[in-house]
């Protein structure tokens, strides 16, 4: 593949790339140029790598020739500059919930694996230099009593559970935690105040933190400062994106809500069967200081949308959208992170320019007494008195050369240079799908089951620096 770059690299193994005269890049859809990109992978020291705390025997000696140093660490959850350093740009960026890996599906629950479970999710402190791209400092995250934050489920029936039962590397059930305390992290922001915003998944909760300390001082919970109509995120499809801008804090799911039971069934089993097909994703924004928030209506690229400048490959189904993040260029105006497998089978990671101006905000309004995720199509949204986030495509990061699945992290430096990292699960997989090791139907046989490296797509944190002509606005 031609791009019109050259590739260069540089010390402590930043690869960089920079346009040349005459080979211009391939351009972006709408008025924004981009002028040069440089790709950097993040060096993480070994010292940060997490340890495998719960490891089965016939697992030890296989675990430990993939993973001699323990599990590298991910960093790229949710990304923020945070400011220039001489010549250093200084970033911080957030792990998720910890290393945790998919089951066989012949389980009565919903399963998850935690080989590290004592891992407590944690802010990063990178730095971008000349000498390279790495991870400075790490600070946990600790509840408002210090307690260090687990990754793990919440337990089952409690505000943020995802009905997710923690398994160890042989399969057996972790205990639960004597204090419900796990924090699934997908975006993080800076506030006016030095303070740190974390997006999380479960809840959905948005928690304020201490960076220094990594303590905790706020939270707000569904029907406690956010929509109640949040509970009903998918599992694991909370929070994603994250920004604070215009001293609000706007946080956005990772896909539609597509859990909620119709409230016209008086019957708890009927009204699950009837669920919503929803044609848009919540954006929420929550004013700290008065603990209120509004909600608007994001819309997915879908077959039914409205045409939007350059959009292609749209998915086949509403659900298979996922939003990766989201920043804030002022006065209602951010650029977000638009991911998924499309119906063509192919990866798109689409970087959209979105706009709440001129949004409504949705909280009280419905669809024949229902949430408007019961809509049929979008007329019907307009129809109820919707007016969607105005979104125009800049670019598909595919189309130059980016290959990870999970782009989860999202900056802006100044006006007119946007980051991006990608999440990389902990560079580990299972092998759950495996159907030799785990035919469908029979027993599972935990002695099978093997944690294992991920694609070695997927295994690096990639930081991308994305310099635009002009400023986005």
């Amino acid at each position: 593949m031609k791009w019109g770059v050259r590739l260069t690299v540089l010390l402590g193994g930043t690869l960089s790339a920079v346009a040349v005269a005459g080979e211009p890049l391939p351009q972006p859809v709408g008025d924004a140029s981009l002028r040069s990109i440089s790709r950097h992978t993040v060096q993480i020291p070994a010292r940060f790598n997490v340890p495998l705390d719960s490891v089965c025997p016939d697992q030890a000696a296989a675990l430990r020739a993939a993973f001699p140093q323990g599990l590298p660490l991910g960093v790229g959850s949710g990304l923020r500059w945070v400011r220039q350093a001489g010549h250093a740009q200084i970033f911080l960026g957030v792990t998720d919930r910890g290393p945790n890996a998919e089951v066989p599906d012949d389980f009565a629950y919903r399963q998850k694996v935690f080989p590290a479970p004592a891992y407590a999710p944690s802010l990063a402190w990178l730095r971008v230099d000349k000498h390279g791209t790495r991870v400075t400092q790490l600070v946990p995250l600790k509840s408002a009593d210090g307690v260090p934050h687990t990754g793990l489920p919440l337990p089952v029936g409690s505000l943020g559970s995802t009905n997710e039962h923690a398994l160890d590397a042989c399969l057996n059930p972790l205990p639960p935690s004597a204090k419900a305390n796990g924090l699934d992290p997908e975006g993080v922001a800076v506030d006016a105040q030095g303070k740190v915003w974390i997006a999380d998944e479960y809840g959905p909760f948005l928690v304020r933190f201490d960076p220094q300390t990594g303590r905790e001082l706020d939270r707000a919970a569904p029907a406690d400062g956010l929509p109640a109509l949040l509970r009903y995120r998918q599992p694991n499809r909370g929070f994603e994106g994250l920004a604070v801008a215009d001293g609000k804090v706007y946080a956005v799911l990772q896909s539609p809500l597509a859990q909620i039971p119709d409230p016209h069934h008086p019957d708890e089993a009927a009204a699950r069967s009837q669920r919503a097909t929803p044609r848009f994703i919540r954006l929420v924004e929550y004013d700290p200081l008065t603990r209120t928030s509004r909600t608007f209506a994001y819309p997915q690229d879908a077959a039914e949308q409205q045409p939007v400048q350059g959009a292609d490959g749209v998915y086949a189904n509403a659900s298979d959208a996922k939003i990766g993040d989201l920043v804030g260029l002022g006065k209602g105006r951010f650029v977000l992170i638009e991911q998924g497998k499309g119906a063509d089978k192919r990866l798109r990671t689409v970087l959209y320019r979105i706009d709440l101006r001129h949004a409504t905000p949705i909280d009280a309004l419905t669809v024949d007494g229902k949430p408007l995720e019961f809509a049929s199509d979008r007329a019907q949204l307009r129809a109820a008195g919707v007016r969607l986030i105005e979104k125009t495509r800049l670019l598909d990061l595919h189309d130059y050369g980016w290959q990870a699945e999970k782009a989860e992290g999202l900056a802006l430096i100044g006006r007119d240079t946007l980051a991006v990292i990608n999440d990389n699960d902990f560079g580990m997989t299972s092998n759950a799908d495996d159907r030799e090791a785990f035919p469908k139907g029979q027993p599972v046989d935990a002695a099978r089951y093997r944690i294992t490296p991920n694609d070695p797509h997927e295994r690096a944190t990639q930081l991308w620096l994305l310099k635009f002509a002009r400023p986005l606005r």
